[in-house]
């Protein structure tokens, strides 16, 4: 039978209550090679193995925006449900670009100018929509050298707004 693609929420902390089961318990999700004692933990560790998954794309109902996430913090302990919590403090109001490590914050590498520029013109036309300057965001955006410094610079630009 094959997996269901599971439910995902975003949130600034753990909830208190599953909101789709009631459960009040919730696992610690762990990735790489935990130590033995957290290995043996299932009630309180859920371990996933040693790669990060892809970045998954979670709806904040609380907004409707969409964000990119890494992995998830939390998980629902009841099987049934498996609610995964991603935390908003890592979340990225753009998709990856690429690769995760363009997404995490490394450098612009030499050949990624026609990415930069790209990201770079959206931002320049988001910003002129919500009557903006779009030139200048265009300028900042040039002078970033890192993936999250644009995300960061388009928080700031449009504050939220898509």
């Amino acid at each position: 039978m094959p997996r269901l693609k599971p439910k995902r929420i975003i949130r600034s902390g753990k909830p208190a209550v599953c909101p789709e089961c009631g459960n009040r318990k919730f696992l610690i999700v762990v990735y790489g090679m935990p130590t033995q004692k957290v290995w043996d933990d299932t009630g309180r560790y859920d371990c996933r193995g040693c790669c990060l998954p892809p970045f998954v794309e979670v709806v904040d109902h609380k907004d409707g925006n969409t964000y990119w996430c890494e992995e998830p913090k939390y998980v629902c302990s009841k099987k049934r449900c498996s609610l995964e919590v991603y935390m908003r403090k890592g979340a990225e109001v753009m998709p990856p670009i690429d690769d995760s490590a363009y997404f995490n914050g490394h450098k612009w590498a030499s050949g990624d100018f026609v990415i930069q520029s790209q990201q770079a013109a959206r931002l320049r036309s988001k910003v002129w929509k919500h009557g903006g300057n779009g030139e200048e965001a265009l300028q900042k955006a040039f002078k970033t050298r890192t993936v999250r410094q644009l995300h960061q610079l388009q928080r700031q630009l449009l504050g939220g707004k898509k």
